[in-house]
């Protein structure tokens, strides 16, 4: 399910008419305001992932087997 709601995040948005956030409507403490990237314990993993796998291949280790370590 997570993964559904993360492609169709941009589905989901619901904005005003005006382009304008609604009077007294103030964004979330502590979220992004640019909502292209993505946020939550799913990105950071994938994130975290991304960077293994680079420093894993700055390190010399193959495709093969940074997958293989990676499940």
């Amino acid at each position: 399910m997570e993964t559904c709601v993360a492609s169709h995040r941009d589905c989901l948005r619901n904005p005003s008419p005006s382009g304008m956030l609604p009077h007294g409507t103030r964004p979330a403490p502590g979220r992004p305001q640019d909502d292209s990237m993505p946020a939550g314990l799913r990105a950071e993993r994938k994130k975290a992932a991304h960077a293994l796998v680079h420093e894993m291949l700055a390190q010399g280790h193959s495709r093969r087997a940074i997958a293989r370590h990676l499940g």
